[in-house]
């Protein structure tokens, strides 16, 4: 702590939120919060930015790892590894609308952030 005392092992995680939680990240988003629509990419690159293939999104899905835990939006990754091409081709058309118009919703800037104390030093 700042003031010299030490935390005990069994205080560590409930002391270790409670800093995350006023210090790390302060005051929670609320709903008015708003994320500034910037480009993905720059406009004037020197070579050509193409859409992404349907290789290209199954080559990532091959590499994707089975039983993590999902992002904030609560979509497994099973459930992309397990759609049939017509739903990969729909995912497929939504990302490269965003590709395209060079900016993608500010929900995706959100993330759930979990430490796990592993050990105790």
């Amino acid at each position: 702590r700042k003031d010299g005392t030490r935390i005990r092992k069994e205080d560590m995680a409930e002391e270790t939120a409670k800093y995350l939680a006023e210090q790390q990240w302060g005051k929670p988003l609320n709903d008015n919060t708003t994320f500034p629509r910037s480009r993905i990419t720059p406009k004037d690159l020197p070579f050509e930015l193409v859409q992404f293939t349907r290789g290209e999104l199954q080559l990532i899905l091959a590499k994707a790892k089975r039983r993590k835990a999902p992002g904030p939006d609560g979509i497994p990754m099973e459930a992309f590894l397990e759609m049939d091409p017509d739903n990969l081709d729909q995912v497929l058309d939504l990302l490269n609308c965003w590709w395209n118009q060079g900016t993608f919703p500010p929900e995706l800037l959100y993330a759930r952030v979990v430490l796990i104390l592993k050990g105790y030093a």
